[in-house]
């Protein structure tokens, strides 16, 4: 009855069955995360913009502005990969069309074009989005506890989704290796683990979003001397 049961759980929930079927054995299991987790400032501005507008007496419009500029900022992470040396162009780039502005004095109507700008969002507005981002992460758990990554000494099995088959490869076939391509990503220890053909070179897998790459390539090293496990970061 137990392998059924296993099954019909890997189904439903693949992290429960995984960790029956890995019982005490040594293992590593890498759960990568959606990019929805980019999206985490706006989500956690919009549960405190509840409480600043609802109890502590925060302007509507005041808030409306925090509330969008991140927003903007947060699309911007998750549309487009910004390198640590694109990011810092564009910083860069900012300052120098500040002071282009300024020369030509016309920093101050932009500024003030922008000050005027009132968007006004009441308290039922960001206890709505936050129900909404409530929901979506709640999925984003639900996709966690789905596509795993198994390590053991002698071979690593790749989860893919509720019902998506498992790949099984020895260890002595594949390389890891990180790669951090986004700023934020630098910035909040988060990067892209990928699994190669050690004998090709071909990528197997990449799985993004891996929190503590570092530490958890380090893990990889004490599960299993087989591994051929290199710390390399692509290039900004």
């Amino acid at each position: 009855m137990a392998n059924p049961l296993y099954k019909m759980l890997g189904i439903i929930d693949n992290l429960t069955a995984i960790k029956q079927g890995v019982g005490g054995r040594e293992h590593l299991l890498i759960r990568p995360f959606n990019q929805a987790i980019l999206m985490y400032p706006t989500a956690i501005l919009g549960i405190w913009g509840f409480g600043l507008v609802k109890w502590a007496g925060v302007g509507e419009a005041t808030m409306g502005r925090i509330f969008l500029w991140t927003f903007l900022v947060n699309l911007l992470i998750l549309f487009f990969d910004l390198k640590f040396g694109k990011a810092v162009i564009i910083m860069f780039s900012l300052v120098i069309a500040g002071f282009l502005l300024n020369a030509a004095e016309l920093l101050g109507g932009v500024t003030s074009f922008l000050g005027d700008l009132n968007p006004i969002m009441n308290s039922t507005f960001y206890l709505l989005i936050s129900a909404i981002w409530g929901v979506i992460f709640f999925f984003v758990w639900l996709d966690r506890r789905s596509h795993i990554i198994v390590v053991e000494p002698n071979h690593v099995v790749i989860h893919d989704k509720w019902i998506g088959e498992a790949m099984s490869y020895p260890t002595e076939n594949v390389t890891f290796s990180k790669e951090i391509d986004d700023a934020l990503e630098l910035l909040l220890g988060f990067g892209t683990i990928k699994i190669s053909n050690a004998n090709t070179g071909q990528l197997i897998r990449a799985v993004p979003h891996v929190f503590r790459i570092t530490h958890t390539l380090d893990e990889l090293k004490r599960v299993t001397a087989q591994f051929q496990v290199e710390h390399r970061t692509s290039e900004p």
